[in-house]
């Protein structure tokens, strides 16, 4: 019997070898079809359980597939994110724990967990472009590309104030929704300021710096890190988008390159505290022209008014606004209480980044002037600047009725 045994385990282990020598040959066919049957797998199987149809690929990232799919009920088309394996399983769990810990405009929000096989697949409201896709066959003037980095930055300062490093931050990990609306995906390998993880060890030095540019230099040297690595992405994405501008002399025309290079300089450092963090660089002169709608308003008339939506109440240096369930108080930039308010904010920015505005880079930077206007929703006490794209075409609306009553 045990000599039955030996030469059946000795049969097995011959044939094992001689699998492994063929599979030089048919690796690539091979994985290839092992590939093409398990997403037919995961079709049939969100088919069956889940309420959805058309299901198509997309496309594979580094840890998981992406299939598109239509809800059957609203015909909303949705995108599915589905783990490689087991091994890629944690960064799809780790994606899902911080997304339920964000809540923001330019922050992509999952629609629903759904299950196969007992893994986690996350399903995503549908976007047809990235920012790095939307370059190939889109013309973006310079205030839409101005737009796109605000609304980056004010993702970037909302998680950064929760102590969350995104740890990847490119291109194609921005999406764009209709007129340039920006949405933040893929939070496989984000980690908490506290925790910081090592994305390459194991890498090859040269493989690193040639391939992941938009990774700080700390983090491909698994050095310890915190939130402005984020900020040396930010950077990497200003070089993009200034390299594609370059290409067209029409943007030539249109830009000033100066002002994308000044950007550039706060964020390109080798040296981390010598970057800009994403709430002071939202304070940029770069972002002047979203404000430009907001003027002194001190010497109209006080006055009340309502339009459909909104009571307006102006009284001396300041407007009060009810929009619905808000409350809102403008205080003018000139101000004294707005003028102290922006003075203690630029006070606490500059402490901040204080390597940064003790170095050379800082000669690249100006604060704007918009930033003197102080808002306060319900309770809450804001800078101009620190508001968010809808925020701020709200108020945009309210400053074009108080214009258009007072010229009655």
């Amino acid at each position: 019997m045990n000599l039955i045994c030996f030469w059946f385990i000795r049969g097995l282990y011959f044939l094992e070898v001689l699998y492994a020598a063929l599979i030089p040959f048919s690796n690539i066919n091979g994985r290839k079809k092992i590939e093409e049957n398990y997403l037919h797998f995961l079709s049939c199987e969100i088919y069956k359980y889940y309420s959805y149809t058309d299901i198509e690929y997309l496309s594979s990232g580094g840890y998981g597939h992406i299939l598109k799919a239509k809800n059957i009920a609203t015909r909303e088309t949705v995108v599915i994110k589905v783990a490689k394996s087991n091994e890629y399983q944690i960064s799809l769990t780790n994606e899902k724990s911080f997304l339920d810990k964000l809540n923001h405009l330019n922050i992509i929000k999952y629609i629903r967990e759904i299950k196969i096989n007992n893994k986690t697949c996350l399903v995503f409201p549908f976007y047809e472009n990235t920012l790095e896709s939307a370059f190939l066959h889109k013309f973006f003037d310079d205030n839409e590309i101005r737009f796109i980095l605000k609304q980056i930055l004010d993702a970037l300062r909302y998680m950064h104030n929760k102590g969350i490093i995104h740890n990847d931050i490119k291109p194609g990990n921005v999406l764009l929704q209709g007129k340039g609306c920006v949405k933040i995906i893929d939070f496989g390998i984000s980690c908490n300021v506290n925790r910081p993880i090592k994305i390459f060890e194991g890498y090859g030095k040269s493989d690193i710096d040639q391939t992941f540019e938009f990774y700080s230099p700390e983090i491909r040297r698994n050095d310890l890190y915190n939130e402005k690595s984020d900020m040396w992405s930010l950077g990497y994405i200003v070089k993009y988008l200034k390299e594609k501008i370059r290409w067209s002399s029409l943007y030539e025309e249109m830009l000033k390159p100066s002002d994308y290079s000044n950007l550039l300089s706060c964020f390109l450092n080798n040296e981390s505290d010598k970057r800009l963090s994403a709430s002071t660089a939202l304070m940029s002169n770069f972002f002047e022209g979203f404000y430009e709608f907001m003027y002194c308003f001190c010497k109209i008339k006080d006055q009340s008014f309502s339009t459909p939506g909104y009571t307006f109440f102006k009284l001396k240096n300041r407007i009060h606004i009810n929009y619905y369930e808000y409350n809102i108080i403008i205080y003018c930039g000139c101000s004294v209480e707005a003028k102290s308010f922006c003075s203690e904010k630029i006070i606490q920015a500059k402490r901040k980044d204080m390597v940064f505005f003790n170095s050379d880079h800082s000669q690249y930077f100006s604060f704007g002037n918009h930033c003197s206007f102080m808002i306060i929703i319900d309770t809450r006490f804001y800078l101009l600047c620190e508001l968010n794209m809808s925020e701020l075409e709200c108020l945009q609306v309210i400053f074009q009725y108080l214009r258009i009553n007072t010229m009655k």
